[in-house]
């Protein structure tokens, strides 16, 4: 069945309110009517709900039944990502939102694609918005990921200093010594096998991070580690740090 996310203050106990372009789509393209059921998430949680009344402004909805949790990642998974290029940008989020990355912070690095502020217009941090929600939609996903802000390095070091357990990565394609797969497995037989513990993924922009924030990532204490052999561009190296990650840790065979 169709899936839609919804906003607290449009669900009511055991009625529901689809608004928006979400309602035009449902009357003018799916061609829904009264008594048809759809599944609608709110919060994070799944619920089946049926059609009581369609209009292309609105959709009515009684709530029948609660839906079963969907999958949960072991290790909550935060992607930092270098801002690119608007097309390279918008493909990372769709991606890494069905890669089912929890968070995702943009960065404002010194070759981001960006001013020398760090901010968006309103129409590109919408965009970005929809995008990560679309994606959600369409993958089967119970939630959407956190979408933050851009923030410099120095801000989101702060930030990833609160998760004391957290395995801090960055992607670097000049480390020769530490490989994504040994770091992984170090981490798994240390402390990392605690259900919670975050990983976070760094990650330059086109043209990487710039030597200074490197500097700064390591004494924050991020681990520099290379991916492959070859340079792989930005939106390369983050969905296959990503997909691997979740292999190895949440999507693959679990122990214990």
């Amino acid at each position: 069945m169709p899936k839609f996310f919804i906003p607290p203050e449009d669900f009511f106990s055991d009625r529901a309110i689809i608004r928006g372009n979400d309602a035009r789509h449902i009357f003018r393209v799916l061609r829904l009517q009264a008594n048809d059921e759809i599944v609608i998430n709110c919060q994070g949680r799944d619920l089946a709900a049926r059609i009581e009344a369609v209009s292309p402004s609105e959709v009515r909805l009684r709530i029948i039944a609660c839906l079963s949790s969907s999958f949960q990642n072991k290790h909550p998974l935060i992607l930092i990502q270098g801002i690119p290029k608007h097309s390279t940008m918008d493909l990372i989020l769709q991606k890494a939102t069905e890669l089912g990355v929890n968070e995702i912070m943009p960065l404002a690095s010194s070759r981001s694609f960006v001013n020398e502020q760090g901010s968006i217009s309103e129409g590109r941090w919408q965009r970005w918005q929809k995008i990560c929600q679309e994606a959600a939609k369409q993958c089967g996903r119970s939630d959407i990921p956190k979408l933050y802000p851009p923030a410099n390095l120095s801000t989101v070091c702060l930030k990833v200093a609160e998760d004391k357990n957290a395995l801090l990565l960055i992607l670097w394609e000049r480390e020769q010594k530490n490989h994504l797969k040994s770091i992984l497995a170090s981490w798994r037989e240390g402390r990392g096998g605690r259900a919670g513990d975050k990983i976070f993924i760094l990650v330059g922009p086109e043209g990487s991070l710039s030597g200074d924030e490197i500097q700064l990532a390591k004494e924050a204490g991020f681990i520099p580690v290379s991916c492959a052999p070859w340079i792989l561009r930005t939106e390369t190296a983050a969905l296959y740090a990503l997909a691997i990650i979740q292999y190895e840790f949440n999507f693959g065979p679990q122990e214990g």
